[in-house]
C-alpha cells in the first residue's frame, strides 16, 4: 500500500502539540466536540461527526510518550480508509 506523509512544523512547544493532539480537550478544540480520548497505550479515542453522529471513527493508542509521540491506528472508520497519525517531536 502508497503511503503518504505529511510533515507540519509548529511554533509551539512539544508540550503544548502534545496536549492539542493527544487529549480530549485538545482534540475538541481543534477537530470534533465530540470526542472521547485516554491518552494511554492500548487506550482509545473516538471522533463522532455529523449531525446526528453518524459519522464515527476510532483509534487505537499504540504508543504514547508525553510531550514527545502519540501513535494511533484506525480500528473503525466511517469510510474505508485506514489513516494513521503520529507526533514526533524534534525539540
Amino acid at each position: 500500500m502508497a503511503e503518504i506523509v505529511h510533515e507540519t512544523f509548529i511554533a509551539a512547544t512539544p508540550e503544548r502539540v502534545y496536549a492539542a493532539l493527544a487529549t480530549e480537550r485538545g482534540l475538541a478544540s481543534h477537530w470534533t466536540a465530540r470526542v472521547s480520548a485516554q491518552p494511554e497505550v492500548g487506550g482509545s479515542a473516538t471522533f463522532t461527526f455529523g449531525p446526528a453522529g453518524e459519522w464515527v471513527y476510532r483509534m487505537r493508542i499504540d504508543e504514547v510518550e508525553p510531550a514527545d509521540l502519540v501513535r494511533w491506528r484506525v480500528v473503525e472508520a466511517a469510510r474505508s480508509e485506514e489513516p494513521t497519525s503520529e507526533l514526533q517531536s524534534q525539540a
